[in-house]
């Protein structure tokens, strides 16, 4: 490694001397609030479902092969997990910060409803359509989803702390 680049990776240390730098702090996943620690679950749970989705073409959800398209869905569908984990981090680093009754949160817990609203939609329209479905995961899916869709809709309704 050159010296420049040395300086280069370790310039932003230098800004904190005497302090501790934030990226340097330990910082625990699970945070200090309820819904904090659902939140990182959240997310978590977005990256188990993207690693599930998008690299392999062998989702247990459905119990045969639906061709090409139910591929293409899959891996869709799993690139989009990656934007939902980062919303659920975000949507954590507010719960640390006691900044969920700010209006930009709110909108994110109600996008986040939305979005597990409709894919509640989607998996049911799936089961009523005759899609075969492996039943134990779709029921999980099923039951997270609702609990999404509560926790979500519960924040995006609380009041300000000082309102």
């Amino acid at each position: 490694m050159l010296p420049s680049q040395t300086a280069v990776s370790l310039g932003p240390l230098l800004l904190y001397p005497g302090a501790q730098h934030p990226m340097l702090t330990s910082t625990c996943v699970f945070c200090a609030s309820p819904v904090g620690t659902f939140y990182a679950f959240c997310a978590g749970l977005a990256l188990l479902q993207f690693l599930w989705h998008f690299p392999s073409s062998a989702t247990p959800l459905f119990s045969q092969d639906l061709g090409p398209i139910a591929l293409l869905l899959k891996q869709a569908r799993g690139a989009g997990m990656v934007l939902a984990g980062v919303v659920w981090y975000v949507l954590k680093d507010a719960a640390d910060r006691g900044r969920l009754a700010a209006s930009t949160f709110k909108q994110l817990n109600l996008a986040m409803a939305v979005v597990a609203a409709l894919q509640l939609w989607a998996y049911w329209q799936m089961s009523v359509a005759g899609v075969p479905l492996n039943r134990q995961l779709w029921r999980v899916l099923m039951g997270t989803g609702l609990l999404v869709v509560a926790v979500c809709d519960w924040q995006f309704f609380a009041k300000k702390a000082g309102a």
